[in-house]
């Protein structure tokens, strides 16, 4: 019989991850803008991201797109538990 995975433990986890990645990548935005586009630029491959980046931080930005990413991470975590108790 297969171990279940605890759908709201997963979720939790699943969104305190994407917190921790997110507040790092805003981080090194504002520490560092040049390296995250460079960066980004080695993942999209032919899209030069310097022509689209934002030049200045609105905190306030950040903290929706904090909370919409926990969100979201919360939601995806908890369907892959529920898909994989299934």
């Amino acid at each position: 019989m297969k171990q279940k995975l605890s759908i709201k433990s997963f979720g939790l986890a699943s969104a305190l991850t994407a917190g921790i990645i997110y507040i790092v990548c805003a981080a090194l935005s504002w520490i560092n803008p040049d390296l995250l586009v460079s960066f980004g630029n080695y993942l999209t491959h032919s899209i030069d991201l310097a022509k689209i980046a934002r030049t200045s931080i609105d905190p306030a930005s950040t903290l929706i797109g904090f909370i919409v990413i926990i969100v979201f991470a919360y939601l995806a975590g908890a369907l892959f538990a529920w898909l994989y108790n299934k």
